[in-house]
């Protein structure tokens, strides 16, 4: 009798041990799921070129993109990067990226040069987006969705030999084994600045939105990136003519 009551108290306490343990992991997992939900995703599409001879400005905008994401680590925010080819005739262009838009609930949008800018920007207008501009023309620019950002010490398309952050044309080469171009520098420079701002909109508004991300990005102090030393204005990110180191 003994016997039987020590073995029936012994699977009985088994039985308690694996509830206990069964509980502690679905709270585990959903204290989890909790802090992965809190986690804010952000879609970058880029609308460059990424076929034929001139794949290589978008190829640059991703990558330096991605080198970007991969330095931070953020624990705040994922990002997620989405592509569209520039297309030769724009006909149905605004179409198609309207339709990339949705596909991908894009959030910030980049593109390379004045035709491909003034035709996202009223896209970006008015589906509430972030869309910055590789370009000198600021016509495009209104402060509010659209940016530009632009340097009098790089060509468009040439390649970047020198920064005053030498470190990432050296990273560059190593994880894509070519030469950065100068639209991998704005890239890289711009993505940092969405981060920062996106950061700060995050902290200080409930309702999380481009306006948000926006508004903190215009109060961004001067600083320093891959192209230049910088200041932020109304038309977005311009850099100081200057003497750069290789």
């Amino acid at each position: 009798m003994k016997y039987f009551l020590s073995k029936f108290y012994t699977v009985l306490g088994t039985f308690f041990l694996s509830l206990i343990t069964a509980s502690f992991c679905n709270a585990a997992s959903e204290l989890g799921d909790s802090t992965n939900k809190a986690k804010m995703t952000i879609n970058v599409g880029i609308y460059a070129p990424f076929s034929e001879k001139s794949a290589f400005i978008g190829r640059n905008m991703l990558g330096a993109m991605e080198i970007a994401r991969d330095q931070l680590k953020s624990t705040e925010i994922n990002y997620e990067f989405y592509t569209l080819d520039k297309m030769p005739n724009n006909a149905n262009a605004a179409e198609t990226l309207q339709k990339f838009i949705d596909a991908h609930h894009i959030n910030v949008i980049m593109t390379e040069g004045t035709e491909s800018g003034a035709l996202v920007a009223p896209l970006a207008k008015k589906n509430k987006l972030i869309h910055f501009c590789l370009t000198d023309d600021s016509i495009i620019a209104d402060g509010k969705n659209n940016f530009q950002a632009q340097s009098p010490n790089h060509k468009q398309s040439a390649a970047l030999t020198k920064s005053t952050k030498p470190e990432f044309i050296a990273q560059f080469k190593q994880e894509y084994l070519s030469h950065p171009i100068s639209e991998a520098g704005y890239a890289f420079d711009v993505f940092h600045l969405i981060h920062n701002s996106a950061l700060l909109a995050m902290q200080t508004h409930s309702d999380f939105s481009s306006q948000a991300i926006a508004t903190h990005l215009l109060a961004i102090e001067p600083g320093m990136g891959v192209m230049g030393a910088f200041n932020i204005g109304k038309n977005g990110v311009s850099y100081k003519k200057q003497t750069l180191t290789a």
